[in-house]
C-alpha cells in the first residue's frame, strides 16, 4: 500500500490523489446513515445520529458538547418562526369559508385584467393605424386574433 502511494505521488498530481482513509470514513458514514434510516428513524434524527457517530469516531472534540451548542444555536433563531406561522395561516385560510371568496375574487381580477389588456392592445393597434405606423390591412387580422 505504501509503495502504491509513493508511485501515485510521483505520477499523479495532488488533485488526483485520493486518500483511502477519506473513502473509508465516507463509506462508513453512508452505511451508518442507511442503517439508521432503514430502522425507521426520522431523517433529521438520522443525520444527527450520523454526525454523532462521526464525531465520536473521528474527532477528539466531545460530541455531546459540540452538538448541543450547534443544535441549540441553529434552532433558537427567530428566522425559523416564520415557517410554522405561515403553515398555520395557510391551514386557517383553507378551512375557512373566506377561501372560496378569495378564489372567486382572484378569478374575477384575472379575467378583468385579461379583458383590459385585450382592450389596450386593440386601442394601441387602432392608434398606430390612425397615425400610419402600422398598415390598415393588419386591422382585420388583429380583430380576428382578439375575438
Amino acid at each position: 500500500m505504501l509503495r502504491q502511494t509513493r508511485i501515485c505521488a510521483v505520477r499523479c498530481s495532488t488533485s488526483q490523489r485520493i486518500n483511502m482513509n477519506d473513502l473509508l470514513i465516507t463509506a462508513l458514514l453512508v452505511v451508518t446513515l442507511f442503517l439508521i434510516l432503514g430502522s425507521g428513524v426520522w431523517i433529521g434524527l438520522s443525520l444527527s445520529g450520523v454526525a454523532w457517530v462521526g464525531m465520536q469516531l473521528f474527532s477528539s472534540r466531545p460530541a455531546g458538547d459540540a452538538m448541543s451548542v450547534t443544535i441549540w444555536g441553529s434552532s433558537s433563531s427567530w428566522t425559523l418562526t416564520a415557517l410554522p406561522l405561515f403553515m398555520d395561516g395557510g391551514n386557517s385560510i383553507q378551512n375557512s369559508p373566506q377561501s372560496r371568496h378569495v378564489q372567486r375574487l382572484s378569478t374575477l381580477v384575472a379575467s378583468t385584467t385579461w379583458a383590459l389588456a385585450s382592450h389596450q392592445r386593440r386601442w394601441l393597434h387602432h392608434l398606430c393605424c390612425r397615425i400610419g405606423i402600422v398598415g390598415r390591412h393588419l386591422r382585420h387580422d388583429w380583430q380576428n386574433d382578439t375575438a
